[in-house]
């Protein structure tokens, strides 16, 4: 979501903050910089990542949101090439079903390429965050759009900093909060509606054999079950 008034003639920008450092964050952070633009990222908790945060537990690394990641546009697919390349990523070869009744498996056909992070999903986070300046445990809590820039102010009290443009990546709710009750973005972010969920990890000593790795449930409180090595998620 970017502040009124930039993105008409974001050519002519030189200094960019985003507020967010998700994957959509990260990612317009990176396509902003490697236009020649200066880029700020302010992330209020201590490591990038977003739902492609993940939990370690007794050596064992269990992705605390997203499980995997899907590559339709030709663009990110090039980008998908070169992260396998260097080992970020892999193809995720699961065997997948779906749970239609207590019981009733049914295989789904796995054509699409799902691609997971080496050795979790925050590894994805990890690589796009090389080479931005993020600033993390940053809480904007106010912005302020005048002489032309937009003022940022951490929750403390501090100034962030000025920009000449804004991205505030983060959930509709959120954003809400940081834009004025005036701008023309509140009604389009008052829109979305976000679903909460519970997700629930477990970490096993033991080795155990499942007849998949992915499961779609249908018509119950369940969303999905992805079995990782050691370690089972069941997303609520």
């Amino acid at each position: 979501m970017m502040g009124e008034g930039s993105i008409n003639d974001i050519s002519t920008r030189s200094s960019m903050a985003v507020i967010g450092a998700g994957l959509s964050g990260l990612r317009a952070a990176n396509i902003l910089s490697s236009h020649g633009h200066q880029v700020s990222v302010f992330e209020k908790t201590s490591r990038p990542g977003g739902r492609l945060g993940a939990w370690e537990w007794e050596g064992t690394i269990v992705d605390a949101g997203a499980q995997y990641f899907t590559a339709r546009d030709a663009l990110f697919r090039r980008h998908v090439t070169s992260w396998i390349q260097e080992g970020v990523v892999s193809r995720w070869g699961a065997i997948l079903a779906a749970v239609d009744a207590p019981g009733i498996f049914r295989k789904l056909d796995n054509s699409l390429d799902r691609y997971v992070g080496v050795p979790g999903m925050g590894r994805v986070a990890e690589h796009l965050s090389k080479h931005v300046d993020i600033r993390f445990e940053c809480h904007v809590d106010n912005i302020a759009h005048h002489d032309d820039k937009f003022h940022l102010t951490h929750a403390n009290g501090n100034q962030a900093g000025a920009f000449d443009a804004l991205i505030i990546a983060t959930p509709a709710s959120q954003a809400i909060s940081l834009l004025p009750a005036d701008s023309e973005l509140v009604p389009a972010a008052s829109g979305v509606r976000m679903v909460p969920c519970w997700a629930v990890m477990a970490v096993f000593h033991k080795p155990f054999s499942l007849p998949f790795d992915g499961l779609f449930f249908n018509g119950t409180m369940y969303q999905f079950k992805a079995k990782m090595t050691g370690s089972v998620k069941v997303v609520v």
